[in-house]
């Protein structure tokens, strides 16, 4: 509903805006209680073609700890405001699913296959907006981009860090997601060296001051 919103004003307002998200084939769950008085959860399954969203043509690869994978890219169109879904059937099952290294997939996922969707669509941001954490790999994923390109690597910090902007509605610890060491080396260690970043950079760049 928040992004939802986010979007519709934006297209009211006539602002050009480009969103990215997951598509969750397992949808929302329905929220009940078992005689144990513990919450249970049913899922809604999503068919995002009864949904009115539209399968793109190109498919986005991204490694994930040493295995590729490709993710379906789907559009809906907010007003004149464009929303794409990245869709990987057995990562994308479920929203707050699975375990740390399902997680931080989905966020490799979302990062920095967000931006490889919209580079490959021919969309070309000026700022990127990040809410919450969820997609803070695409940091990454630019940084790579802008050093292949001949960028020195300090000047493709500072030009990411002038173009990003984030928010959150969640500052509190609860709220916000952490990785350990290893699985943020063994999962995006190959991204950052692409990027001339060394393993203590990258991992510096993420811990809280």
């Amino acid at each position: 509903v928040l992004a939802g919103d986010h979007l519709k004003a934006a297209a009211e307002l006539g602002i050009p805006l480009v969103g990215v998200g997951l598509l969750y084939r397992g949808g929302y769950f329905k929220q009940g209680v078992d005689e144990s008085c513990s919450q249970t959860e049913e899922y809604q399954p999503v068919d995002p073609e009864a949904l009115g969203l539209v399968r793109e043509q190109p498919t986005v690869e991204v490694d994930l700890g040493g295995e590729r994978v490709a993710a379906a890219v789907w559009r809906k169109d907010v007003g004149s405001v464009p929303l794409y879904l990245l869709e990987v059937d057995w990562l994308t099952d479920a929203l707050y699913g699975g375990d740390r290294e399902h997680r931080i997939r989905q966020e490799l996922l979302l990062g920095v296959g967000g931006v490889r969707a919209l580079a490959a669509l021919g969309i070309a941001p000026t700022v990127y907006h990040l809410n919450e954490g969820h997609s803070a790999f695409l940091a990454v994923e630019r940084l790579r981009e802008l050093v292949r390109g001949g960028r020195d690597l300090q000047e493709a910090i500072e030009h990411v860090r002038r173009s990003s902007v984030f928010t959150t509605h969640t500052p509190v610890p609860a709220g916000n997601e952490v990785f350990g060491d290893e699985l943020v080396l063994r999962y995006v260690g190959g991204l950052a060296a692409e990027a001339g970043l060394g393993e203590e950079e990258l991992l510096a760049l993420g811990r809280a001051a």
